[in-house]
């Protein structure tokens, strides 16, 4: 059966192209999910054609994956944005593009586009594999910006799940992969069913890669089978 897995790009190796793209920068808040998302951002990015920096005041386009635990978390990347634009204005250097993703973008969507300090995309947890069209839509042509509509890229879908790239990781000979994500029970005191929304979880063989890199799930099975 055909589903959106299939036709996510590679993630496991590292990337072979080039980054002659615009430069990003990808600033992390909150769980260690959001560090691995970033880290798979960071992958999906570099393997079309982008480069990332480690210098917010250096890049074209700065993202801030985000965390909506409590107010005080979305208030804080709102206070900076506008640091990052003051920063800018006051260094005299060209106003990058600012965009919010993960779990704050899930939960505001749209009204994050609204306001004096309002960003120029929002791209929710299971949406980063539009990242790429999105960044290219914004500044490859700036005379023909991108519509409004595709500006703002949320809502969940079970299928969509990434894959850090190991080669972000120390070599320690150890690796997160992502299984399951997401929950049904909507406790009253907890935020993830609505920002990363219904249970799901990601098909054995596929989390572990290519053969080589990762250990397939079989190969870990016939393991476990011969110590038994």
């Amino acid at each position: 059966m055909d589903n959106f897995q299939n036709h996510l790009p590679d993630m496991t190796q590292a990337s072979g192209v080039t980054g002659d793209g615009p430069e990003i920068f990808i600033e992390t808040y909150g769980c260690q999910m959001n560090v691995y998302d970033s880290q798979a951002i960071t992958g999906l990015l570099e393997d079309n054609g982008f480069h990332i920096c480690d210098n917010e005041m250096a890049a074209d386009v700065i993202l801030l994956n985000t965390c909506s635990v409590r107010d005080l978390a979305e208030h804080k990347i709102i206070s900076r944005v506008g640091e990052l634009r003051h920063r800018r204005r006051k260094a005299e250097l060209p106003q990058p593009l600012i965009g919010i993703c993960g779990c704050m973008a899930e939960r505001l969507g749209k009204d994050l586009r609204k306001g004096p300090r309002r960003v120029d995309l929002v791209v929710g947890v299971d949406s980063y594999d539009t990242l790429p069209d999105v960044l290219r839509g914004l500044t490859a042509d700036l005379d023909h910006p991108l519509k409004e509509s595709d500006r703002t890229r949320v809502g969940h879908r079970r299928d969509a799940h990434y894959v850090a790239p190991p080669a972000l990781y120390p070599t320690n000979n150890s690796h997160l992969v992502t299984i399951h994500k997401g929950c049904d029970y909507k406790c009253t005191y907890c935020i993830v069913p609505y920002t990363r929304g219904p249970q799901s979880e990601r098909l054995p063989t596929p989390s572990f890669g290519k053969s080589g890199t990762l250990w397939p799930l079989e190969a870990m099975r016939s393991r476990s089978s011969d110590r038994m």
